[in-house]
């Protein structure tokens, strides 16, 4: 179905769910908050699978609708769950401190919106987690995320993380600040890797798996 918001949605402690699909979910310059482990849970309740789209039609940088936390709760903005997909063409996913989006086995394509002040103080994946299947971005910002461990901007594990546009920049971890490969295939053909920092190695890129490099950049890490 389609979703437009109107006003801006505080969850408590429950979460919006997929359980058919496809779904069309319009920001409209509102955001939505909870206490609950995930804000979004992109999951299929019958044979079919779901695919979840994301847009704000009313905002632009810096004044999108955003997905989010109540202060002093825990947990992830999206997760996508196995073979499910999420398609984000807008919105600002923000604040949540278990990654900005987990895909355990999900497909995850980026057009455009933001992830940015996401963190995860227990390990990996500040902004992106990619547990399996592909994450695939054409555009939009993945910056100011932050990691303990690996991968401030994106983390990727038996996954394939194909990048043709948009930014990872100024986000920040102890190995990998841009993006960590602990295994899988990193393609870089298109936007940039930039201003990302670390403690340790990799400030821009850390790869355990494979980094190919056709195109885009990476500097000033």
């Amino acid at each position: 179905g389609n979703y437009y918001l109107t006003t801006d949605l505080d969850l408590g402690n429950a979460y919006i769910t997929t359980a058919t699909g496809p779904v069309d979910l319009c920001l409209n310059g509102h955001s939505i908050q909870t206490t609950a482990k995930y804000v979004i849970y992109v999951s299929n309740a019958t044979s079919t699978l779901v695919t979840l789209s994301l847009c704000d039609c009313k905002g632009t940088s810096g004044t999108y609708g955003e997905i989010t936390r109540t202060s002093g709760s825990s947990g992830s903005g999206v997760e996508i769950r196995t073979e499910n997909k999420f398609n984000m063409y807008g919105g600002r996913i923000t604040g949540n401190n278990r990654s900005g989006v987990d895909t355990s086995g999900g497909y995850f394509t980026m057009y455009g919106g933001e992830i940015t002040g996401n963190s995860n103080s227990s390990a990996r994946g500040g902004g992106v987690t990619i547990g399996g299947q592909s994450f695939t971005m054409y555009g939009g910002s993945i910056s100011g995320n932050s990691a303990a461990e690996k991968g401030g901007g994106v983390y990727m594990t038996r996954s394939t993380f194909r990048m043709l546009g948009g930014s990872v920049s100024g986000n920040k971890a102890k190995y990998g600040g841009g993006v960590y490969v602990y295994s899988g295939v990193f393609t870089l053909s298109g936007g940039s890797v930039s201003g990302n920092s670390s403690d340790e190695d990799g400030a821009g890129v850390y790869t355990a798996g494979t980094f190919n490099m056709t195109g885009g950049s990476v500097s000033g890490n």
